[in-house]
Parts: C-alpha cells; sequence; structure tokens
C-alpha cells in the first residue's frame, strides 16, 4: 500500500458551497443533507477506495477507509496548505477536508481528537485564510452537530506589513498552544553535504544571525510544533502547485508549515554555484551588490521601505505585497532550477515528521501514520506559491508515502519528476528513509486514461523541469 497512488479526474470538478454535503447519502456514514452538485465528496471517497482502504467492506455501513490510519483515541492532525490569505487556487480548500474529516470521526468512533494546524507567512491573515477557505464555516458546522475541531496557527510570530508590503515590525502570534520542540538532525541532514557553505544560509526577509545559530558544520535545528508532533496520525493536505524556489509544492514541501520559526529554514545560500551559492547561476558584480545590499538593508526595515518604492517602479506585474525587483527578478533569491538548499531542508523536515518521537528524538522506526490527500480540483502555475496564476486541474490525488506522491502530482503535471530534487533526491537507505522500493509509485486511477496538464513552471524552471 506504502507505494500505491490513487488518483481522481473530472473536468467538472469544481468547489461546492459549505458546509460541503456529498452529493448521495453513503451508506457507511450518517448523511444529514446531499448538495447534488458537490462531485469533490465523491471524489475523495473514490480516492480511498482505489487505495484499497478497507476494501473487504466496501459498498455496506462497516466500510471505515481510514481505520488503518486512524484508530480509537487518536490525535489526529490535518495538515492544509494556508500559505497566504490568497484565492481559492493557492489555498487548501474546505470541501476536500470534508470527507477526510467525516471519515477520521469515522475511525475515531467517538474518541480521540481532529485538529487543523498550519503555519502560513507571517504576513499572513488566518482568519482571513480560514474564510477564503471555507474552512472557518466547516468548523462551525461540525460545532452545530456538537463536534469540536480545533483549528491552530502555529506561528510564534507575525509580521506587519504595510501597504509596499514590506515587513515594518514583527509581533508574537498565537502560536502553538502545546508548545515547540527542537530538533536537531546533525550529521544526517540533507544540509550536511552543504555544511561548509552554512554561513550563506538565507531566508527571505530575515537576517542570517537566528540561522547560522542553528545551522552550521555542528547542528542542524529545527523548532516543529509539539502539536504536530503529538500526533498519532498526520493528514497532509497539500495543493497542487508550482513554486519558485523548490519547482513544485506537494506533499513533500507542504510540510514546512510545521515549523514553528520561519528564521530556521534555509532556502538558498547566497551568491552564485562558483562562490557555494545558489542564489542565482553565474557569478555577477550587479548581482553581488545587489543581493548584498538587500541582506544589509533588511535588518533595517524602514530604510528597506524606501528602497522598495523605487525597486516597486522596475517590478513586474503581479500581487502588491510582493518585493519583487524587475532587475533581479528571475533568478533573486535562489528562485531558480539550480537552487541547492531549499530541497535538503524540506526533506530534513519530512524526515522529523516520520521518525521523530514526541520528545524531538530521532527513532529508526516511523512514529506516526501518515496520509496524503492533494487539492488540485483549482490549482496554481507560473511563479508560486503567492504569484501564481489559476489552472483548472480538476485533480484529486492520494497516498499513504509523500514522494510517490509529489511523483505522480508531478507527472500530471506536465514535469519530470526526476528533474525536481525534492523528489528525486530522498534516501531509500539509511537510518531514516523516506522511500521504501522504487520511486516511481503504482498507480490506480477513476479513468484509464488521466490528461497531462502541462503546467507553465515559474520562470526560473522553465525549460529544466518540463517532460522532454
Amino acid at each position: 500500500m506504502d507505494t500505491l497512488v490513487s488518483v481522481f479526474y473530472d473536468e467538472l470538478l469544481e468547489y461546492p458551497k459549505p458546509p460541503f454535503n456529498p452529493r448521495e447519502a453513503f451508506p457507511e456514514l450518517d448523511v444529514k443533507a446531499i448538495d447534488s452538485e458537490n462531485i469533490v465528496y465523491g471524489g475523495v471517497r473514490e480516492l480511498f477506495r482505489l487505495l484499497g482502504f478497507d476494501s473487504r467492506n466496501f459498498g455496506g455501513k462497516s466500510w471505515n477507509p481510514l481505520g488503518d490510519i486512524v484508530s480509537e483515541g487518536d490525535t489526529v492532525v490535518l495538515k492544509p496548505n494556508f500559505v497566504l490569505d490568497l484565492p481559492v487556487h493557492a489555498i487548501t480548500h474546505g470541501s476536500v477536508l470534508r470527507p477526510v474529516i467525516d471519515y477520521t470521526l469515522k475511525a475515531l468512533s467517538g474518541s480521540g481528537k481532529i485538529i487543523i494546524a498550519d503555519a502560513p507567512l507571517q504576513s499572513g491573515d488566518f482568519e482571513r485564510i480560514l474564510e477564503i477557505s471555507g474552512v472557518r464555516d466547516l468548523v462551525d458546522y461540525y460545532r452545530e452537530l456538537g463536534v469540536s475541531i480545533d483549528v491552530v496557527d502555529l506561528r510564534r510570530e507575525v509580521s506587519i506589513v504595510n501597504e509596499d508590503g514590506i515587513i515594518v515590525r514583527r509581533v508574537k502570534g498565537s502560536g502553538d498552544p502545546k508548545g515547540y520542540v527542537v530538533v536537531d538532525l546533525g550529521r544526517d541532514s540533507y544540509l550536511d553535504d552543504i555544511s561548509s557553505f552554512y554561513e550563506r544560509y538565507r531566508v527571505t526577509e530575515y537576517n542570517r544571525d537566528e540561522m547560522i545559530t542553528h545551522h552550521n558544520r555542528e547542528k542542524n535545528e529545527y523548532l516543529v510544533s509539539k502539536t504536530i508532533l503529538d500526533a498519532d496520525a498526520i493528514i497532509n493536505l497539500p495543493k497542487l502547485k508550482t513554486h519558485k524556489k523548490a519547482g513544485v509544492t506537494l506533499a513533500l514541501k507542504n510540510m514546512v508549515g510545521m515549523n514553528g520559526d520561519k528564521s530556521w529554514l534555509p532556502h538558498h545560500r547566497i551568491g552564485a554555484p562558483p562562490d557555494g551559492g545558489d542564489e542565482y547561476p553565474m557569478k555577477s558584480f550587479r548581482k553581488r551588490f545587489e543581493s548584498k545590499t538587500i541582506d544589509y538593508l533588511r535588518t533595517k526595515p524602514m530604510l528597506w521601505c524606501g528602497v522598495k518604492k523605487v525597486c516597486d517602479k522596475f517590478r513586474r506585474g503581479g500581487e502588491k505585497r510582493t518585493t519583487d525587483c524587475k532587475i533581479t527578478y528571475d533568478t533573486r533569491e535562489g528562485s531558480w532550477w539550480g537552487n541547492d538548499t531549499v530541497w535538503r531542508m524540506v526533506l530534513d523536515l519530512n524526515t522529523i515528521l516520520l521518525y521523530s518521537d514526541k520528545r524531538g528524538e530521532l527513532k529508526t522506526d516511523k512514529q506516526r501514520k501518515y496520509l496524503a490527500v492533494v487539492d488540485g480540483v483549482l490549482a496554481s502555475e507560473r511563479d508560486g506559491p503567492i504569484r501564481s496564476t489559476l489552472k483548472k486541474a480538476g485533480l484529486l490525488v492520494s497516498g499513504t508515502n509523500p514522494v510517490h506522491v509529489d511523483f505522480e502530482c508531478a507527472r500530471l503535471m506536465g514535469f519530470d519528476p526526476l528533474r525536481i530534487k525534492t523528489i528525486s533526491s530522498v534516501k531509500s537507505n539509511g537510518k531514516y528513509p523516506l522511500l521504501s522500493g522504487d520511486i516511481e509509485p503504482k498507480v490506480k486511477s477513476n479513468e484509464k486514461e488521466i490528461p497531462i496538464q502541462n503546467f507553465i513552471p515559474a520562470s526560473g524552471w522553465v525549460g529544466h523541469i518540463e517532460k522532454r
């Protein structure tokens, strides 16, 4: 089952209205009302059937598809993609959560707990995200039924931005009510191979001091949500999207939201490859000067605001909140196919998710059950995750291994999965393997032939990840 991925495709697939009731009364559920226009619910249900979940009981009242992933009394965390208060094509929609919650409740059988948790970008409006996605309406619906579902914003810190999208100050966020755990991967980190360049590690909008405190030659530490580590099962609900630094953001990349402090997350290395960097492809005095200048200015928010206004005159179109200047747009801050840092951080976090116990100690056996359900009803292409454009894909994808799920998603997007490092560079051996067996999964789908969607990559990736 770990190597199997299921795919549901319908060109008419679209998001229904809250509370996202199913279009028919399924025998295994006590359905209170139906919505004849909701194809999404049945699509998710079909994903579970295709995966063979509780196959002997399918079609009857006792069918319990998530019974092998969720046990009575478990704490189950649903991890959507709530990156920012963006349109529905860029964040996980509540209609995909609805069937997952219903079948989780059936598996819990009146006990246990469901938590929806994520850490959006620091400038994101969490309540607005819940409204746009329909998750607020969904949680209110369950509350009326007497079912309590916690919704947790995992950010320790929230950024206040001005009208130009520049961070002017940072304030304390609500954070994980359970707190955080420091997990050190040490030499087992995917970053270990580039540890000699640790002083070059950077992440957008943060200065380097905090970063190199936690990532250097001796250690590779991550600040992980205790809500995540306390979970008995994780149901990952990513979005089908392109990404300017990683190529794609799917099941693997979505787990970046389990961290409590973005300044602990290496996203790129300042400079060009000949100098140990991966910020841009070739050595350039101009780019080096720009990079060093921005690196300094971001430690001086008010000064950076003034400079940013000048840069905005040269900026390409798109979201106002972005900080891209036209002259550095294509490869700024590691936004290109040669980024050799961000994929390492992504795989580190997935290693922690699967192998860290509740205290942050790494074990050689997996510590929690895992399922991914990818929302590709409406998807995102071009310069994601923020400046993306709508792609109507009509897809839902599921599986119990994030690497296999990402492989199939990337293939359906028209990309070559083996040209995307978050997928192709996973370890299938050693103490903490993320993959068992072949990297290419077995696939079952509702249609004999699922059309390839031919997504347009982020600008820095065009010509480098498409299927040849």
